[in-house]
């Protein structure tokens, strides 16, 4: 069978479902305006129009210029299954571009976000919701938004693709006493991750842990405002700002840390989460919807409200001083991911939806 993706070719989700089916015998093409070489994977770049026109005119022409470039693209590879990644952007791009069958994957703020930013990012999500043989949504809140903007059931299958147990896995993961504790956190530096509700919660953690490390993972917009808030609170020798890290490499960071930190507003279906208890870490991570599908409360893992830093931090001193609690939270944790999370399982649903679509076209 021959796929073609449509979608960032960056990014590390999609890859992951590309290299997941190229390892399989499929051939997998993928039509992206981001640029990359890829391995066993043929990248189709679509540059952008280089014309000086108002916005909203520059707009339509380089929404229809990529059309008319996905519609040859298509034409010259001859795919059996387009699959496009988010709906705004490339999902509204498959959808103007009238191949059949094409499926849409959801990943939350497409869903969650996207259509309350304006009328118009309402309706193109709509129409490439609509406009698709099947749509993958990561999560059942997000499937439930899914319904509130009037798409029919019986096409939407609900699950996370799950992650790679070959690299994210507890192998030499090892509990640690209550000193010398590391907290990790692997969310970008954006509003919608939150990280300053973290920043603010380390003062108060320090006073019952002064051995406590903070490692936070990423980049972006608030990077620098985030730094400059531990040296106002003191505490930046306390803090590594690891900047961002290749996510085959994350594996690594999880495997010296002992518990997960999750500070984010809003969510499809974390995979960071996943991979993190996949690695063996306690989660504490916000009380939404995404992180309620894998979390219940003071069970294998603390949730907390979003807009306290003293009750992160509160939860935080607990795990950190009640190691036979995060022990028996690992056991929960591991087997949750080899029921639910494992790649090489959830992925043959996919598999078998993409066959069946095929046999519907011939």
């Amino acid at each position: 069978m021959k796929i073609c993706f449509l979608g960032n070719a960056q990014n590390p989700h999609i890859i992951s479902w590309m290299n997941y089916f190229s390892s399989n015998d499929y051939e997998v093409h993928i039509i992206s305006d981001i640029n990359n070489t890829l391995n066993k994977i043929k990248v189709h770049y679509i540059h952008e129009p280089k014309l000086i026109f108002i916005p909203i005119i520059y707009t339509i022409i380089q929404i229809w210029y990529k059309v008319f470039k996905i519609r040859r693209i298509l034409k010259i590879i001859k795919p059996d299954i387009l699959h496009a990644h988010w709906a705004t952007n490339y999902g509204f791009l498959a959808a103007l571009s009238g191949f059949h069958p094409y499926v849409l994957t959801s990943h939350g703020s497409d869903i969650l976000i996207d259509p309350n930013k304006s009328l118009i990012s309402k309706c193109f999500v709509k129409y490439a919701l609509r406009k698709a043989d099947l749509i993958n949504s990561v999560a059942d809140h997000v499937t439930k938004s899914i319904f509130k903007l009037n798409v029919r059931n019986n096409k939407i299958v609900t699950f996370q693709y799950g992650i790679d147990t070959s690299v994210f896995n507890s192998a030499g993961f090892n509990n640690n006493g209550e000193s010398n504790i590391k907290i990790i956190s692997v969310r970008d530096l954006e509003w919608r991750y939150n990280v300053d509700m973290l920043i603010k919660a380390i003062p108060i953690i320090l006073i019952e842990n002064s051995n406590s490390e903070f490692l936070i993972l990423g980049d972006g917009p608030q990077k620098n405002g985030l730094i400059n808030l531990t040296r106002q609170l003191s505490i930046n020798k306390h803090v590594k700002f690891l900047g961002l890290v290749k996510h085959n490499k994350i594996s690594e960071y999880y495997r010296i840390s002992d518990i997960y930190v999750s500070t984010s507003l809003t969510d499809g279906s974390s995979i960071a989460l996943v991979e993190a208890l996949a690695c063996g870490l306690f989660p504490i991570v916000t009380d939404i919807p995404a992180n309620r599908e894998w979390i219940i409360d003071g069970k294998n893992g603390f949730l907390v409200s979003s807009n306290s830093h003293e009750e992160l931090a509160k939860k935080t001193i607990i795990a950190i001083n009640d190691v036979s609690f995060r022990k028996s939270a690992y056991i929960i944790n591991q087997n949750i991911i080899y029921d639910r999370a494992r790649r090489s399982k959830n992925m043959k649903i996919m598999e078998t939806c993409y066959n069946q679509l095929v046999n519907i076209k011939t």
